[in-house]
């Protein structure tokens, strides 16, 4: 039958970040048993350069069972979109994922915004498998970050589609 494409969180309200350590912005709750085998995750997100000269400012999408992990890196990363000029005001990705099982997750190579004042990168551009037990709550994070701790960036989007 025909899968439906449904949009599960949206924000476009900014999230400002002036620090060097990355720090969640927005953290969605995933229930348990929201997402079953056979169904895709679509998370589209953008980060922004509001001011500074630092040659660096992070986005991280990550997933984790705690709505605030210790450490923040031990959560799972599924996406990763920077800008790496000073002249690069933007950055805006788009990762699907796809659920096989209730423990395996196939992480498809990203999409970006095409645009000449920014660059991204992905923690891997191959299709990757990873773990995530969809039979308890998941969370999905959202994570900015700054190269310099006098610089200041924002997360300007981010939505989550389930599809199917």
């Amino acid at each position: 039958g025909l899968n439906t494409n449904r949009l599960f969180y949206q924000n476009t309200s900014r999230s400002t970040t002036n620090t060097s350590t990355e720090v969640i912005a927005w953290s969605v709750l995933i229930p348990a048993n929201t997402i079953t085998a056979g169904k895709s995750i679509r998370i589209v997100s953008r980060i922004t350069r509001v001011s500074g000269t630092s040659n660096v400012i992070v986005q991280r999408v990550r997933i984790s069972t705690s709505a605030s992990p210790s450490p923040l890196t031990s959560a799972q990363v599924v996406n990763l979109c920077f800008s790496q000029t000073t002249n690069s005001l933007f950055g805006q990705s788009e990762r699907t994922l796809v659920v096989q099982s209730a423990s395996s997750t196939l992480v498809y190579p990203i999409t970006v915004q095409a645009n000449t004042e920014m660059t991204s990168a992905v923690v891997t551009t191959a299709q990757t498998s990873i773990n995530i037990d969809w039979t308890v709550n998941q969370y999905i994070l959202f994570t900015n970050q700054s190269n310099a701790g006098g610089d200041v960036s924002a997360i300007d989007l981010a939505q989550i589609f389930i599809i199917g």
